[in-house]
């Protein structure tokens, strides 16, 4: 079963926002492989895996080599890829899929 998860970037300025839209479609009983996926205007797109666990860690496969970190650290490296990129964001998608 697969969860997707739109973000606009005003959602992102607000961390009750993420929160709420993640806790609403992800069971806890559950581990997920997740992709963070950012749509830019000029129709390119850059992903980033992990593999979300029931315990609420996240396990970053691609992210700084991290093995694991909280649901506070990818949105912190959310908000990192919105305050740094050079162009200019259409969207943030996160894409869950149970284990």
């Amino acid at each position: 079963m697969k969860y997707f998860i739109k973000f606009e970037i005003t959602d992102l300025y607000k961390k009750d926002v993420f929160y709420k839209k993640i806790y609403s479609c992800l069971n806890l009983n559950y581990n997920y492989s997740g992709i963070i996926i950012v749509n830019y205007l000029d129709n390119t797109k850059d992903k980033y895996s992990f593999i979300y666990n029931s315990n609420i860690s996240i396990i970053m496969s691609y992210i700084n080599n991290k093995s694991e970190c909280s649901l506070e650290y990818l949105y912190t490296f959310i908000k990192f890829i919105i305050n740094k990129s050079n162009k200019d964001i259409l969207n943030i998608k996160l894409k869950f899929t149970k284990k």
